[in-house]
C-alpha cells in the first residue's frame, strides 16, 4: 500500500476523480496518493507525468507513445490496480453497420478492437 505515498495525477471523470483502487484479502482498498493535479484531459496529465510531478493511472494506449519513447515507464503491481469495484465495468462501441464500410469509422472500430 505505499503507492498512498506517492504524488497523484487523476482523471476526472463525471463523478469526479477516478480512485487508485487495489483488491487484496477479499477486501477493496483505496490507495490513491496524495493529489497534485485532476483533469479531464488526458495528454496535459500525461505531460505532467512526464515532468515527474506524479504518477498517472491511463490506458496502455492512450500512453503508447509514452511508454515506447521511454518518456514513462509502466508500473508492475502484485495486485492489480483498477477504478471502480465493478468488474463489469467495460467500454462499448455503437456504430450503425453500414457505416463501418466507410475507412475512417473502419480504422476506428479495428484500432478499438486491437486493444
Amino acid at each position: 500500500m505505499e503507492l498512498k505515498e506517492h504524488k497523484g495525477l487523476y482523471f476526472k471523470a463525471p463523478n469526479g476523480p477516478t480512485p487508485w483502487l487495489c483488491y487484496v484479502d477479499d477486501q477493496w482498498h483505496d490507495v490513491s496518493g496524495p493529489t497534485v493535479a485532476i483533469s479531464n484531459n488526458g495528454p496535459w496529465l500525461a505531460k505532467k507525468a512526464c515532468d515527474g510531478e506524479g504518477i498517472l493511472m491511463s490506458t496502455r494506449w492512450a500512453l503508447s507513445s509514452y511508454l515506447e519513447s521511454g518518456a514513462l515507464q509502466e508500473i508492475k503491481f502484485e495486485h492489480p490496480l483498477a477504478i471502480t469495484q465493478h468488474a463489469d465495468m467495460a467500454v462499448y462501441l455503437l456504430y450503425q453497420k453500414q457505416r463501418y464500410l466507410v475507412p475512417k469509422v473502419k480504422a476506428a472500430v479495428d484500432f478499438l478492437l486491437r486493444g
